[in-house]
């Protein structure tokens, strides 16, 4: 147990494992929850990319260990799927060819919403782990090269992300304190959609758009929270 400051209105030496402030009934024990559990999480997942990226030392050299990948199969759901769409366009078409004609450009419109674009969605990383496979069985050295610059980079961006989320959450904290008065104060909560700490009270310029355009049935009316990283408003 320690004495803390209140992260909402600042009052000293309230304990952490307090259910809530006694001055603002701030949560103070579901907050400290809710950073442990997201310490917790950006652990494991630097955790998981260094253990993909982790060299065997085989005679003063450094190998990775990396499997040849399998063969990608074409789902054979997703072919059905296009085969019954398919014929299901074509009857629309056929059963009144003379309305079809004058509606030509619907007909596609359709054909591209149903088969074009999760052709493109399922199509494009299919092809990518075909490329992989290929690689693989031609020059697996190259392949093993590929992967793990991929992993490397991977694991760099994670790094990145990490530095970058406490950088956040010490200025969150700080603009909190009394010696930022006139800056934006964010909450040391992260956002629940990105994990950012570039949580703040939602202003009305925030929302006036919408509720120019919608009136009260703008979903944004009633919303307290704005992410300034992610721009998402709850």
């Amino acid at each position: 147990m320690a004495l803390i400051k209140c992260p909402e209105c600042g009052r000293e030496n309230v304990s952490d494992t307090a259910e809530a402030c006694p001055n603002c009934g701030y949560g103070i024990k579901k907050h400290f929850e809710k950073i442990k559990l997201e310490e917790k999480k950006q652990q494991e997942t630097k955790e998981k990319l260094k253990k993909d990226v982790k060299p065997i030392k085989v005679e003063n050299q450094y190998v990775y260990n990396i499997p040849k990948p399998k063969k990608p199969v074409f789902s054979k759901g997703f072919i059905v799927y296009l085969v019954v769409v398919t014929i299901f366009l074509l009857l629309l078409f056929f059963i009144n060819p003379h309305k079809a004609i004058r509606e030509i450009e619907e007909f596609f419109l359709w054909f591209f919403t149903f088969e074009g674009i999760p052709l493109i969605i399922y199509g494009i990383p299919y092809l990518r782990e075909l490329s992989d496979y290929h690689l693989a069985q031609n020059d697996f050295e190259e392949y093993k090269k590929k992967i793990i610059k991929e992993r490397k980079e991977s694991l760099a961006k994670a790094l990145e992300e990490e530095k970058i989320l406490k950088q956040e959450k010490k200025y969150a904290e700080y603009s909190q304190s009394s010696d930022n008065a006139w800056g934006t104060k964010y909450f040391t909560d992260p956002c629940p959609h990105c994990g950012h700490y570039k949580v703040r009270y939602a202003k009305w310029e925030d929302k006036q758009l919408s509720v120019a355009f919608w009136g009260v049935a703008s979903d944004k009316i009633d919303k307290d929270f704005k992410c300034d990283y992610c721009k998402k408003i709850w």
